[in-house]
């Protein structure tokens, strides 16, 4: 799981008031469409039990558009924290809480019955897992070619 962050460009307007839960309903959102109930599915709907739904977002179909757009606009963004750091490293944009309780993001892995008892996919889900739980990214490519102490799929089947 996750918590949500708020990004706003760094010389958002918003940033120079108190951030408070009227500052923060005042501000057109950036939001990513999806029928989901999870995930940025879930967030709209807390915002909508609070009466904080934006009537007019700016819906996009993907998150690099969205932080564009928000790098660019005074609109803010609502993401998981760890997408929030990355995405405000390559972009202008500042990383606030929001001044509301939303429910955590959560990330879960689905497969098909007929790769649940795969050794090589089970490996696959436990590297996953681990690097979801450590907030840290897969090995690439090139370093896993290196790693010695990490055995191969097979190697542990």
């Amino acid at each position: 799981t996750d918590r949500f962050a708020c990004l706003l460009r760094c010389d958002h307007p918003a940033l120079a008031q108190e951030w408070t839960i009227e500052a923060f309903a005042a501000l057109r959102h950036a939001a990513i469409d999806s029928d989901s109930k999870s995930g940025f599915g879930r967030v709209h709907d807390d915002l909508a039990n609070l009466h904080l739904q934006d009537r007019d977002p700016v819906l996009v179909s993907n998150l690099l558009t969205a932080a564009v757009a928000t790098a660019a606009t005074d609109l803010v963004l609502i993401v998981p924290h760890r997408v929030a750091t990355r995405i405000a490293a390559l972009l202008p944009l500042a990383i606030v809480d929001p001044p509301v309780e939303l429910s955590p993001y959560e990330v879960g892995l689905i497969w098909h019955e007929r790769c649940h008892r795969d050794p090589e996919h089970h490996w696959l889900r436990r590297k996953i897992a681990a690097a979801a739980a450590a907030g840290t990214e897969l090995a690439r490519p090139s370093t896993m070619r290196e790693q010695t102490a990490d055995a191969s799929p097979r190697e542990e089947a």
